[in-house]
């Protein structure tokens, strides 16, 4: 038996906390090994080391409705754990934001809600 990716779920609502545990949940080659809410202030340095204690080796990322949020979130997540892989999911993205975005080392972009073919397919991708 291979081993299952140990996937990092970063949300800032608990809907799609949910979403992503069910639709995850359904990819053979993934566990969620930790969920982390976002709140406005970002994370905190206790939270950056809970995560490095599960060395991620996915990350899959909610995007907010705030751009600046996202781009420093990802910023950190590209400092904390250089190479390792982002999935991001929003709703309705500008293309600037999306290409900084790729930039900063997202991977693929998933529409929300994310639905189970979206999810494998990306994931396999990875």
């Amino acid at each position: 038996m291979t081993q299952k990716l140990r996937t990092l779920v970063i949300y800032w609502e608990d809907r799609f906390r949910k979403e992503s545990r069910h639709q995850v949940g359904k990819v053979d080659s993934c566990k969620i090994v930790l969920e982390i809410p976002v709140t406005a202030g970002g994370l905190s340095p206790e939270t950056w080391e809970e995560m490095a204690v599960v060395n991620p080796q996915l990350v899959l990322l909610e995007f907010s409705r705030d751009p600046k949020a996202n781009l420093k979130l990802l910023q950190e997540l590209q400092q904390n754990f250089p190479g390792t892989p982002v999935l991001a999911a929003g709703e309705l993205l500008e293309s600037g934001f999306l290409i900084e975005a790729l930039r900063l080392g997202v991977k693929e972009v998933l529409s929300k809600p994310l639905t189970t073919e979206a999810v494998q397919l990306a994931f396999a991708r990875v």
